[in-house]
């Protein structure tokens, strides 16, 4: 089906995804240089430290931080109520490492005081991660074949995906907002440290 001038419909339909995509690579380029800046970055405490002084000022200090030597990453672990850095964080003292800490702590603090809205934010994860992954199959496969269904099937989902992310993003700013007040009442951090945490939370959260 063509429009005038002769411009397939599929073409046209790329139009307004055009500048999500240039809206997203923006921030993936902005959290990367972020990320690197604040690895380079030393800070008076490791990030084991840090988490533990916020978890404790936080009102959970009967969740312990553990060195997770058989994995390369960090998370915690809801089930055994852990936190669980790897190597390459725990004993490291910088901005990036800290933030990584601190976002875990994030989500012990949440689900020591709202345990529910944890498990929801883990399932939006999972929704709007499948609901993009199907709009990159099918979105792409509209825009050849020029099928209208296959582009409003996509878009409506899309609108969905993002949907999801923004409520996913409130609960996480909200365990952002926990964190960075006890870290706020760290005495090894200053108002400058606490705000350079703030970007390197939010440039964590693009990332991964």
């Amino acid at each position: 089906m063509l429009f005038a001038f002769d411009i397939p419909i599929g073409l046209l339909a790329m139009v307004p995804v055009l500048p999500i995509i240039a809206y997203f690579l923006a921030l993936q380029l902005w959290a990367v240089k972020i990320s690197r800046q604040a690895a380079t970055k030393t800070v008076p405490l490791s990030a084991a430290e840090t988490a533990k002084q916020v978890l404790q000022s936080g009102g959970a200090k009967d969740i312990p931080v553990e060195k997770w030597d058989d994995f390369s990453y960090s998370t915690y672990d809801s089930e055994q109520k852990k936190l669980f850095l790897s190597p390459k964080i725990h004993d490291e003292a910088n901005l990036l490492s800290v933030g990584t800490a601190l976002q875990k702590a994030g989500h012990a603090l949440l689900d020591t005081h709202q345990t529910n809205t944890l498990s929801t934010w883990k399932l939006t994860i999972l929704l709007y991660t499948a609901c993009f992954w199907i709009v990159a199959f099918t979105l792409p496969a509209g825009f050849v074949t020029s099928s209208v269904p296959a582009i409003v099937f996509s878009y409506a989902l899309l609108a969905v995906s993002f949907i999801l992310y923004f409520f996913n993003a409130s609960i996480e700013r909200k365990m952002h907002a926990d964190v960075l007040t006890q870290l706020g009442e760290n005495k090894h951090f200053d108002s400058s440290s606490v705000s350079e945490v703030r970007q390197v939370l939010r440039a964590i959260s693009l990332l991964w």
